[in-house]
């Protein structure tokens, strides 16, 4: 073998010596990418807890205010308690003083979402009808199929919408318009007198 030839053997073997475990490299290589890209690794840097986390989500929720509006005249509804229009409270309600129409909120919504629609009077009195003939139906369910109250009203408006032959999503008392809650009447009705006249027998 030439002399040139073992001084490049001699080198390779120092330089393998000197050079680190291939952890120790690997380590080298990541704390200096590291300090390429964010600089010294001298901070702190504290990594974001999940509380923190939940803080900043509680916070932007906050900030998210619902924009209710009336369908008769088009213009924001106000939010307050349903004293104003009740004898006593019941919660929080959405309302338009202008044309005298109310809607009541979601009890465990911190945005106070509300149950449907704003309603004056006279679609008040057509959404009590409909409940009236509609409500005892899907409550007969509870007690016949021993069945968990959310499960027997989806059931219900489930039923009811194929009737009505709208969706699901868009079946619901509270959206309801006039002629709508006078079509649950109808459907209802020889139903919940069916029904009536059994328990009476």
């Amino acid at each position: 073998m030439s002399f040139h030839a073992n001084g490049a053997i001699e080198y390779a073997r120092q330089l393998r010596q000197r050079r680190p475990k291939t952890a120790d490299r690997a380590r080298c290589k990541k704390s200096a990418a590291y300090r390429r890209r964010f600089g010294p690794a001298t901070q702190n840097v504290e990594p974001k807890s999940a509380s923190s986390y939940m803080a900043k989500k509680r916070k932007k929720a906050k900030a998210i205010k619902l924009a209710v509006s009336c369908p008769y005249c088009n213009q924001l509804a106000e939010l307050h308690d349903s004293s104003v229009v009740y004898s006593r409270s019941y919660g929080k309600i959405w309302i338009c003083f202008a044309c005298k129409a109310w809607v009541g909120t979601h009890k465990d919504s911190k945005e106070h979402k509300p149950l449907g629609r704003l309603a004056n009077e006279e679609l008040r009195e057509a959404k009590k009808k409909a409940h009236a003939v509609f409500d005892p139906l899907w409550k007969r369910k509870i007690v016949k199929d021993n069945v968990p109250k959310h499960e027997a009203r989806h059931a219900g408006y489930s039923w009811l919408a194929s009737r009505m032959e709208i969706s699901v999503n868009e079946c619901h008392i509270g959206m309801f318009d006039i002629h709508q809650c006078q079509r649950v009447v109808e459907i209802c009705k020889p139903y919940t007198e069916k029904f009536s006249n059994k328990v009476n027998v």
